[in-house]
């Protein structure tokens, strides 16, 4: 590895202290999750990109250069990028320039809606996950991999909800529950299982926890809570500084 690049990564993991970068390679593609991005996150990362010789297509943004005939990284301001071809070497080395830019203030309802949607019913609430990469065909890679791409940001917010609720419905778990509909996903078992939100919200497993009994997220996302209750404003401001550098956004 050239001296330049091992530099930069020794530098990156000095600089990152609440910010780790996780890489997979699923389906013939080699994904990189990074911090939810916002507008000057999302041009630093394609100008830099460009600059080495790369062609973005970033997804969402306008009037971005879209580089030559490089390698294509697709990069999602959701939080990851991916590519046919290894780009770790491309892009690790500017994630400690990344999350240093200023963060971007929205409100606290504009930042929910950045991680989830939820829909208040009498006796609970509907709520509808928007994650990086534990969706779709790629959720069915992960399970039958072994491995989890929830990030610690969503987990947070998610985790907060469960904890304020009695009962979670729909989760799917790695260990068996009491009326658990069996999963086989590749070669593992899974279980659709209820359970209550306290030990929903702790054994949520994320891409950097992993526990002896775990539960994600379902694939067709979508989860039901009993008797939930909002958050106050203190909670989810916990939560945001929780969050850390994984959010590009703050609240006012």
């Amino acid at each position: 590895m050239p001296p330049n690049i091992l530099y930069n990564i020794c530098r990156t993991f000095i600089r990152m202290k609440h910010f780790t970068v996780h890489s997979f390679e699923m389906m013939r593609k080699h994904y990189l999750l990074l911090p939810k991005l916002n507008d000057s996150q999302t041009r630093f990362a394609t100008s830099v990109l460009v600059k080495r010789g790369l062609s973005v297509d970033a997804r969402s943004a306008t009037g971005l250069p879209k580089g030559g005939d490089g390698t294509v990284v697709h990069l999602d301001p959701e939080g990851f990028c991916w590519s046919a071809a290894d780009i770790t070497d491309h892009v690790l080395p500017i994630v400690p320039e990344l999350v240093a830019l200023p963060k971007e203030r929205t409100s606290a309802k504009a930042l929910w809606k950045k991680y989830l949607n939820v829909e208040v019913r009498p006796g609970g609430a509907t709520i509808h996950p928007s994650t990086r990469v534990e969706r779709g065909s790629l959720w069915k890679a992960l399970r039958g991999s072994g491995l989890c791409g929830l990030t610690p940001d969503e987990r947070t917010l998610i985790g907060l909800l469960f904890s304020k609720s009695e009962r979670v419905n729909g989760l799917v778990t790695d260990f068996p529950t009491e009326g658990g509909e069996v999963k086989v996903v590749g070669h593992l078992q899974f279980y659709k299982s209820t359970l209550s939100g306290p030990e929903a919200a702790r054994l949520l497993r994320s891409v950097d926890t992993r526990g002896t009994k775990n539960v994600y997220l379902p694939r067709e996302g979508v989860l039901e809570l009993e008797r939930s209750a909002s958050p106050s404003s203190r909670e989810i401001a916990e939560a945001v500084v929780e969050m850390g550098e994984w959010c590009g956004f703050d609240l006012p």
